[in-house]
């Protein structure tokens, strides 16, 4: 099992990511005029990828709370995220 502190930077990263992916997604929506989008392989590999992050960071956050982290720790660590 990872320490509080691995977790956290595992989900500070995992964040970060996701609101990186998030954004380039959106852009690249914006940018095709294609009605198509949602069957363009480059947006499903985003999409697929931001799937994976989000489960990544759902088992972090899992694996930090059942670590014996306080509820006032975690809190404020929750604040710190982007």
């Amino acid at each position: 099992m990872s320490t509080p502190s691995l977790l956290k930077i595992k989900i500070k990263s995992l964040a970060l990511a996701i609101d990186d992916l998030e954004d380039r997604l959106a852009i690249r929506r914006h940018c095709m005029t294609d009605l198509k989008t949602e069957q363009c392989p480059v947006v499903i590999a985003m999409q697929n990828n931001l799937s994976e992050f989000k489960q990544a960071g759902r088992e972090a956050v899992f694996s930090l709370l059942v670590s014996g982290i306080s509820h006032r720790e975690f809190m404020k660590f929750t604040k710190e995220l982007p």
